[in-house]
């Protein structure tokens, strides 16, 4: 009980509750009683479980206000101010994260769709037919590992950091 603790609290620390402007697109023929689902459900599928600048959006819970719209090319554009569950990766996070891959080289592991390589440097990891031995534990694909993570790149709308296993 006392490791499934410590994973909740290490992914809920991080997860915040953040406003974000969104923005949804719509064709005319959307704009009916429904209109609000409408808008929602654009917005839970084109933005949850996706990076943006403010981070990963885990969770759209609500739209607070709609901000402005516009006509282009026919189609309606409104940006909304939207109440979301985001969670931001910074260097020195503790992360519980999935292994994924184990190489050579070292191991990839995720939490959500952010992707965190942890170097072999130093050959700290001894890897055999995809099963990694540290610290004196096999760690195997679809295990759950602690991570720190020590760099961050935000590129095309993706998070890939660099991290260390924690002991």
């Amino acid at each position: 009980i006392t490791s499934i603790n410590t994973f909740i609290f290490i992914i809920f620390f991080q997860i915040m509750k953040k406003n974000l402007v969104l923005k949804c697109i719509l064709n005319p023929i959307q704009l009916n009683t429904k209109y609000k689902e409408t808008i929602f459900n654009y917005l839970k599928e084109n933005y949850e479980n996706k990076s943006v600048n403010a981070g990963y959006i885990v969770n759209i819970i609500s739209i607070k206000e709609f901000i402005h719209n516009t006509i282009c090319n026919g189609n309606i554009i409104i940006k909304l101010l939207c109440y979301c569950d985001v969670f931001k990766p910074s260097v020195g996070d503790i992360v519980n994260c999935k292994v994924n891959m184990i190489h050579l080289n070292g191991i990839f592991v995720s939490i959500y769709n952010i992707k965190i390589l942890l170097p072999n440097k130093d050959n700290i990891f001894n890897i055999q037919n995809n099963i990694c031995i540290y610290n004196n534990r096999n760690i195997n694909i679809g295990d759950y590992i602690k991570v720190v993570i020590k760099n961050i790149r935000f590129d095309n709308f993706n998070y890939t950091c660099i991290g260390n296993i924690i002991k």
